[in-house]
């Protein structure tokens, strides 16, 4: 009888660590697919700033050669001298907003020729074809993490507490713009004793 209970008790022991181990993986794989999307979102963002730089200095360099074109001089004819003809310039003054246009305008044509390479991966996108903003990279500093009071883990009350754990602490990653290399590391300074 002793023997079975001891049994029982191993037995129970090993439910509850593959429990935990399958919680574990599970957690992992979260962990992953939202490095994946966030890493989606830096690499579209960089990529529509490098189109956007690109595209300005494009046009900065159109408009110094315009800038910098030679002027057309006018100058006295010696009398006898037959005058020279040149092909007349006309040159065009634009204001800042048409100026502003134009960016604008190189810009969209460069995201939308860059965004039909992308083999219709819309990741970028919320299914719309609208651009979805790209927060900027925050490196959270652990005060920060705990400022937004994350609970800590006992591993005592089972799947529920472990569920509600979870579920605060990836509100609180979303709140304090925890990077994942720093999630890793402040929630396990969450855990407590055998957890």
């Amino acid at each position: 009888a002793e023997s079975r209970r001891a049994d029982d008790k191993l037995i129970g022991r090993l439910r509850r660590k593959r429990r935990y181990f399958r919680t574990v993986a599970t957690t992992y794989a979260r962990e992953v697919a939202h490095s994946r999307d966030y890493c989606t979102q830096i690499t579209d963002y960089c990529q529509s700033r490098e189109v956007h730089t690109k595209t300005l200095v494009t046009q900065m360099e159109a408009l110094r050669r315009d800038k910098m074109a030679p002027k057309r001089r006018t100058t006295r004819l010696n009398p006898g001298t037959t005058p020279v003809t040149t092909p007349s310039t006309t040159t065009t003054s634009v204001t800042n907003a048409q100026l502003q246009a134009m960016i604008d305008e190189g810009v969209n044509a460069a995201l939308a020729a860059r965004d039909a390479t992308r083999n219709g991966d819309d990741s970028h996108t919320s299914g719309t074809g609208a651009r979805r903003p790209v927060q900027a990279a925050h490196e959270c500093s652990y005060s920060e993490f705990l400022k937004c009071k994350p609970l800590d883990f006992k591993g005592t009350e089972g799947v529920i507490e472990l569920t509600r754990w979870f579920e605060k602490i990836e509100s609180v990653f979303s709140i304090s713009n925890c990077t994942s290399s720093n999630q890793v590391k402040f929630a396990t300074c969450t855990l407590q004793d055998d957890a």
